[in-house]
């Protein structure tokens, strides 16, 4: 499942490669959310948390949450046009101001605002590479399929049933961090990059050399366990020199930073919680386990004929062999 938006840094291209290096955990929690790229492919949690300091985009969450028909009728009304656009971009809705000033002035922002939802989406959707911050430049993308322009073509009763158990906040990553720290919850920190925070058309808040350096504090007293994506960036590196500090196949600009092992080869979990490796397994055999005792994927489900009440005799599973070690046993 994608995301509903394009948002500049979003993870679409490393999405499945993070959720194949996620440890079974019970709360997942998205310190720097954005697009939610992640949240939206792997399979839910037990418990979800995500969190963003921009509070427009989490404005927009909250009203896809919880008063989604308003906000599709809002959206339906509006066409797709460069100067509505500009206009949106410009004039309309309330100014952005950076959070830390409207805390100061004590202005809370006013969540569960449809019009000020539908302006963000609209935004978002209608500007090139998910920049609309300043000086956005009009772009709109169509499926190829249907031939319908993507921003029509959503299924926005989709996306709400995603979000529908998902705590969704706007708090600075520090007061996130102490709040779910538990060795039974797991982190995905997708913080904005150095190079573009020092441009304030990619992103609304900055994150500097020193929030990196207080970030690191709250990393090494932490309980659960993190994914942190970013840069190739030598002053990542150095910052976090001692954690596992992971390149990317698909993208060598990316790296990926966990404070625990993960093996060469890293494994999707389904929902059902089985490990199971990435790409080169059809869907058609995801039900089939990895061995237990020696871990290999050459593995054969083993039926037995029994016979069930008021039928003839049939087969049924009864448990796997494994080719490779001649093992046989049952799923738990």
């Amino acid at each position: 499942m994608d995301s509903f938006i394009k948002y500049f840094g979003g993870k679409f291209a490393l999405k499945e490669k993070i959720i194949s290096m996620i440890p079974p955990h019970q709360t997942y929690i998205e310190a720097f959310c954005g697009a939610s790229w992640v949240l939206f492919e792997k399979p839910p949690s037990l418990v979800e948390v995500i969190n963003d300091v921009d509070d427009e985009i989490i404005n927009l969450y909250l009203v896809i949450q919880n008063q989604l028909s308003i906000f599709k009728e809002r959206l339906n009304l509006l066409p797709i046009s460069e100067s509505l656009f500009s206009f949106m971009s410009n004039e309309y809705g309330i100014p952005c101001e950076d959070l830390n000033e409207k805390e100061k002035k004590n202005i809370p922002y006013p969540y569960g605002i449809p019009e000020m939802a539908t302006k963000t989406y609209y935004k978002l959707m209608n500007c090139f590479n998910g920049n609309y911050r300043e000086k956005p430049q009009f772009s709109f993308s169509v499926n190829r399929r249907s031939g319908f322009v993507k921003f029509y073509n959503t299924d926005w009763d989709l996306i709400r049933n995603r979000l529908k158990e998902v705590t969704i906040l706007n708090r600075d990553f520090r007061e996130i961090l102490k709040k779910y720290d538990d060795p039974n919850s797991f982190f995905y920190l997708d913080p904005p990059y150095l190079v573009a925070t020092n441009d304030k058309s990619y992103y609304r808040n900055t994150f500097t050399e020193k929030d990196h350096n207080e970030l690191l504090v709250y990393l090494e007293q932490l309980e659960g366990k993190f994914i942190l994506s970013y840069g190739n960036d030598d002053i990542i590196k150095d910052i976090y020199e001692n954690f596992n500090i992971i390149g990317s196949e698909n993208n060598p600009n990316e790296l990926l930073i966990t404070n625990y092992d993960v093996p060469e080869k890293s494994y999707f979990r389904c929902s059902d919680g089985i490990p199971r490796g990435p790409r080169d397994i059809s869907r058609a055999n995801w039900d089939l386990p990895n061995c237990p005792y020696c871990g290999s994927r050459d593995i054969q489900q083993v039926s037995k004929r029994v016979t069930l009440e008021g039928s003839k005799r049939n087969w049924i599973p009864c448990g796997f062999t494994c080719r490779n070690c001649g093992e046989l046993y049952r799923r738990q």
